[in-house]
């Protein structure tokens, strides 16, 4: 009977290795042969403290142990899309303003998504109002363009989204109650699900201009008037993807990316 139970036993633990081996090998393949058009830009999923598993960048709050809801009114930012260094397989990055989604559920952002593909790139601009799916943008974007972003609440649970590309621009009012507790200037791994994605190798990227108003007060990421948390992503085992520099005397600073 003793042995009778450790075969059972190991015939399970096998079975188990096995399934979850597929299950990773399937996942892995269905990556590669996908074009995924609308990701998820999911809140931060935290590691440890000043660690991310998919956003690089600064989040700020009046208290990041207890931010204020209803505290934050706008958040602004410029950059260049990327230009990606892409091989074979898919690899997925995006750079957003935001307002929520440091420690809340929901988040108010709009951004660009820089994408690898069969060896191939692409780029879009899009918003979204997680959880609510990803809105694609009728705007092009293509590496080396500048862009300008800002989340604007407006009152009576209303939000400006607005995007430009030199002369190109796109605006919307949305309606959604949301806390408004923090605001966040990101580059993220997006998710697939509840999968983060591999990271697309995007160099280093620069977040120029950033500014927030919370509280009527509008300063940069580093503000005194709050505290900010300048968040390094990592995988789940701890090893960075992606680092950031400190805030420099024009309201910016860069991501540099280490692994996908």
């Amino acid at each position: 009977m003793p042995n009778l139970l450790r075969s059972i036993k190991l015939s399970a633990t096998l079975t188990a290795l096995f399934l979850s081996l597929a299950g990773f090998l399937f996942y892995q393949t269905y990556l590669h042969y996908q074009n995924f058009s609308n990701l998820i830009h999911h809140p931060h999923i935290a590691y440890r403290p000043s660690k991310s598993v998919n956003w690089a960048g600064y989040a700020t709050a009046t208290n990041l142990a207890k931010p204020q809801a209803g505290s934050v009114s706008d958040v602004r930012a410029s950059w260049i899309i990327p230009n990606l260094t892409c091989d074979q397989r898919s690899t997925y990055s995006a750079i957003w303003v935001g307002i929520d989604g440091y420690r809340s559920s929901t988040v108010e952002q709009i951004g660009t998504e820089s994408d690898c593909s069969h060896g191939q790139h692409k780029h879009s601009a899009w918003f979204e109002i997680f959880p609510h799916a990803v809105q694609s943008l009728d705007l092009p974007v293509q590496a080396g363009d500048r862009i300008s972003a800002e989340v604007k609440y407006l009152g009576s649970d209303r939000f400006s989204f607005s995007i430009q590309n030199g002369s190109s621009h796109f605006q919307t009012t949305q309606s959604v109650r949301a806390e408004r507790s923090s605001a966040e200037w990101i580059v993220e791994a997006p998710s697939l699900y509840f999968f983060v994605l591999p990271l697309a190798n995007f160099g280093t990227t620069h977040i120029i201009n950033a500014s927030a108003t919370i509280n009527g007060h509008t300063g940069s990421p580093s503000d005194h008037a709050w505290q900010s948390d300048r968040l390094t992503m990592v995988n789940t085992l701890g090893a960075v993807k992606a680092v950031l520099s400190l805030i420099d005397s024009y309201n910016s600073f860069s991501v540099t990316w280490n692994h996908r």
